[in-house]
């Protein structure tokens, strides 16, 4: 992954906290971030979540994608959601954490009341799945507070150009190396920075 991602010039690669410290010493000199995903399923404790994110920053991560807890939003216990962000918003120290928000499982009403509130916390980035309606609902609405999308999922060159047209500003995917290629063939081989200063490459 860290190869691919130096190969592919990535804004960043995207691990569990296990691989961190790993990809610290892969990455050495290579202008990679090292995105972590900091919260596991979204509903371990908060004391869980922050020593996590204390620990991923320690071992050299450069952003934080963090998973709040999605309960906390079904049953409208929005203060609890806001803490969690607002406290490893602090934690972060102005490196950029990403709020992983799953609209397949949070009503919609609710998800959007939820991004919109992750804006407000301090999110730089909004995470959720290349949905097209659901990007053209948020792109209105947080961009305005100055928090940004990132989507994941992208598998093909068709749905990375859809997102490009919709204004993502992170696009992560598994199949990062494909994709380029696969748009760089249809140039004749020739070199599109856009391609890769929008790819942030994923590992799960």
């Amino acid at each position: 992954l860290c190869q691919q991602a130096k190969r592919l010039s990535s804004v960043c690669i995207c691990v569990q906290p296990v691989y961190v410290k790993t990809c610290k010493t892969l990455l050495k000199n290579a202008p990679v971030g090292i995105s972590c995903m900091v919260g596991g399923n979204s509903e371990s404790t908060l004391k869980t979540k922050l020593y996590e994110a204390k620990t991923a920053i320690r071992d050299g991560a450069t952003e934080l994608e963090f998973s709040p807890s999605v309960s906390a939003v079904i049953n409208g216990n929005y203060a609890y959601f806001k803490r969690e962000i607002k406290k490893i918003v602090r934690i972060a120290r102005g490196k950029a954490v990403k709020v992983n928000l799953d609209a397949y499982s949070i009503p919609r009403d609710k998800f959007l009341k939820a991004a919109l509130l992750a804006a407000d916390c301090g999110a730089k980035y909004l995470s959720i799945r290349a949905e097209e309606e659901l990007i053209t609902l948020l792109n209105g609405q947080i961009k305005s507070k100055k928090c940004e999308i990132k989507v994941s999922g992208v598998e093909t060159k068709e749905c990375f150009r859809n997102m490009l047209e919709l204004s993502c500003n992170r696009i992560g995917s598994e199949l990062a190396e494909e994709i380029v290629h696969a748009m760089e063939n249809e140039v004749n081989g020739l070199h599109t920075p856009v391609i890769n200063e929008n790819i942030a490459a994923e590992s799960l």
